[in-house]
């Protein structure tokens, strides 16, 4: 089977066979895509996360194939329906859509017309009916009269319910079928009647149709949403005569006059009752599988994004869940985003009591040494950012807007509870938007992706698929920056390579009995956690000021004594290399390199020398919005404003302007050269200068562009 698996994997993943065997039995064997990356090079020829993550995928899935094909076979074998034939063919087949279009005709729910024919001897001559010979057929057909078929004409129905079962069960015509659907066929949107008020979000499907295979994912993703929801009728335009004329030729030859009837009465029925409706479901499957994935892949990209975007660090913080007539919830956090003091100001509409909002804030300051402001950019964000820094505060304080998608969320969350089981739900928000400034991916991996705000159609895609790829992005994402070993919650700790939830929670017990850990080696002291856990983790986590100088980097500690042979062939020691690391300069890697360390795994262990407990995020800066533009009213055609990149589709990308309304760049609009892919142009919450293009203030929606007036 394994050999098989990998020939599958191949074919799906134009991955080289050697290296694919040498994916699977690391897999296998227990290991994780990030460990995997990072650290077994010289067994996978260095593929990347995203190939190995492939790998692991199509491995899954040929599992699945098989399971489904021996399914298959057990249940054609049981019905006694399986011919040799047929066998043979599943068998060679390697395909889910090609194995499912084998077994479709013979997926029956209750006896069919067709074996009711059978039973009643009426096969022979339903396959004279097929064939050149010349007969009397209404002679032949009495001869079978019987109670089921009783007279001549049931007779002759019951032969062609046995040639359309014949012609719905010959694949190769489906085949040739289906490529004519693809060409041919044209997808018809209707608005159902009297639904113009809850079905106006998806006004441009009212009186739509588009060639079935030109049309996008996004598009085809909305159509079924309308569709689910009953506002939508879809339909096809078919040329069926094209149908028609391919079954005739296979079918309708040289037949007599009186047979040649039969059979054109049945390509008739058999097209519209049996052979039409499966290309139809089948192809509609097939393109919504297709616009899955393609939205699954772009959520991806944006949650990666969002996870990797730089954080502020350790920074004592006020956080303002801002609100107008419930006022604005604040929270003041500690460097660490522990709670330290939470209140309520009521700084605009409609109270506009600004001269005390000002006065708590700046006893907060004081009291707590606050050094930057964290206002979440939903209802008042604008206003009260606006607000706060037209203030002159007490000390150099700085204002950033913080995306609070999701916030709501974690607010409402067991795990928010758990924190904070005495603190009111509005509070916790501001605590989440003050600690996302701190470290967006710790705090986001805390609030189910799926509510974090940005994707396309996230929950009508294949759920099981989406959460594979949102799992795999955030352990991803967490492993690729690290997390510090003594200070990272549970949650953070669960993302850890080979960790999970159940460890984490061990981990964080033994630190608090037990203080920091001094090691990484002493993570073995953890109730149930052994070597294959170390093994898999030890690189990903970080002690800071530890005893061991590599244990801040991620030099995995299975190459610590290699560490200390590199250190020593210049006449150093480990702990001089780490704070000295211009001292690097004098390596000579290739010295070093053997069949288990080959040269790219010791350029990483050199980086990770070079710079220990850097963050790879980078810095984050600060922004702001037009402030003259409080409104949609406030725009004109033709005019540059900044904006934030607030979530990337495949048509198109949505700007935040500091309005209520997005705007949306259109994926013509990116750039004067054709973009396939809007992220390969733009990133999310990526900083802009924007240009308008369009306006329609009733609809509220503002079109935009980065293209020059002038292609230069």
């Amino acid at each position: 089977m394994i050999l098989n698996s990998i020939n599958y994997v191949g074919q799906k993943s134009l991955i080289q066979a050697d290296k694919i065997r040498k994916t699977i039995d690391l897999l296998e064997g227990g290991a994780t895509i990030p460990f995997i990356a990072r650290y077994r090079k010289e067994q996978t020829g260095s593929l990347d996360e995203e190939d190995i993550f492939k790998i692991k995928k199509y491995h899954e899935e040929y599992l699945e194939f098989i399971h489904r094909r021996d399914y298959i076979l057990k249940t054609l074998e049981d019905t006694g329906i399986l011919t040799d034939e047929l066998k043979k063919k599943i068998l060679a087949c390697f395909e889910i859509a090609q194995l499912e279009d084998l077994y479709a005709p013979y997926k029956q729910k209750k006896q069919s017309k067709a074996d009711l024919a059978r039973q009643n001897g009426l096969e022979p001559l339903a396959l004279k009916l097929m064939s050149d010979q010349k007969f009397n057929l209404e002679i032949e057909a009495e001869k079978l009269i019987c109670k089921a078929f009783d007279n001549v004409d049931s007779v002759l129905e019951a032969c062609r319910h046995i040639v359309a079962d014949f012609i719905h069960k010959d694949e190769a015509l489906r085949s040739q079928l289906r490529n004519v659907f693809m060409k041919s066929a044209v997808l018809v949107c209707k608005l159902v009647k009297g639904k113009e008020a809850e079905a106006v979000k998806f006004k441009d499907y009212w009186n739509f149709q588009e060639n079935f295979y030109k049309i996008p994912a996004h598009r085809y993703l909305a159509i079924c949403r309308a569709e689910n929801e009953k506002l939508l009728r879809v339909s096809f335009n078919i040329d069926q005569d094209s149908f028609i004329y391919f079954i005739q030729k296979k079918y309708q030859w040289r037949h007599p006059k009186q047979q040649a009837r039969q059979i054109e009465i049945t390509i008739d029925d058999v097209l519209d009752r049996l052979i039409l409706p499966l290309i139809i479901a089948q192809q509609r499957q097939e393109l919504k599988e297709k616009a899955d994935q393609k939205s699954i892949e772009i959520f991806g990209k944006n949650l990666r994004q969002a996870l990797l975007e730089a954080p502020l660090g350790q920074k004592a913080i006020l956080a303002i869940d801002p609100g107008f007539r419930t006022g604005c919830k604040c929270a003041c956090i500690d460097s660490s985003g522990s709670l330290l003091e939470y209140f309520t100001i009521f700084p605009v509409e409609p109270q506009n009591n600004k001269k005390e909002s000002k006065e708590i804030i700046d006893r907060c300051i004081k009291k707590h040494s606050i050094t930057h402001f964290a206002i979440g950019d939903g209802t008042a964000g604008k206003e009260v950012k606006e607000w706060m820094e037209s203030m002159s505060w007490d000390s150099d304080i700085k204002v950033f807007s913080v995306d609070e998608s999701g916030a709501s969320v974690y607010s409402a969350s067991s795990l928010a509870r758990e924190e904070f089981p005495n603190l009111d739900i509005v509070y916790r928000g501001a605590i989440s938007i003050g600690r996302r400034l701190q470290d967006p991916l710790a705090e986001l991996i805390k609030i189910d992706p799926k509510s974090i705000g940005f994707g396309q159609y996230q929950h009508d895609v294949n759920q099981k698929w989406l959460q594979e790829r949102l799992d795999y992005e955030v352990s991803s994402c967490v492993n690729s920056i690290g997390v510090q070993l003594n200070t990272a919650s549970a949650t953070l700790l669960s993302y850890i390579s080979g960790i999970g939830p159940t460890l984490a929670q061990s981990i964080v017990k033994y630190r608090n009995e037990n203080g920091p850990f001094a090691t990484k080696s002493e993570l073995l002291k953890v109730s149930r956690l052994g070597a294959k856990v170390f093994e898999q983790c030890a690189g990903f986590v970080r002690i800071r000021a530890g005893k061991h100088s590599l244990d801040n980097t991620a030099v995995h500690p299975e190459r610590y004594i290699l560490v200390e042979s590199i250190a020593k062939s210049i006449g150093h020691t480990v702990k001089e290399l780490v704070e000295t690391p211009e001292i690097t300069t004098k390596i000579q890697l290739q010295n070093f390199v053997s069949e288990q360390c080959q040269i790219e795994t010791l350029q990483d262990i050199l980086l990770e020398i070079k710079r220990p407990g850097i963050d790879p995020r980078g810095l984050l800066q600060s922004f702001s919005f037009d402030q003259s533009i409080k409104s949609i009213s406030d725009l004109q055609i033709g005019m540059w404003i900044p904006g934030m990149v607030k979530n990337i589709v495949q048509f198109g990308v949505f700007v935040d302007l500091g309005l209520k309304e997005s705007g949306l760049i259109h994926v013509s609009e990116l750039s004067h050269e054709f973009v396939k892919d809007p992220s390969q142009v733009v990133a999310l919450r990526q900083k802009l200068l924007v240009r308008v293009i369009g306006l329609d203030i009733s609809q509220k929606k503002i079109q935009l562009s980065l293209k020059n007036e002038f292609k230069e």
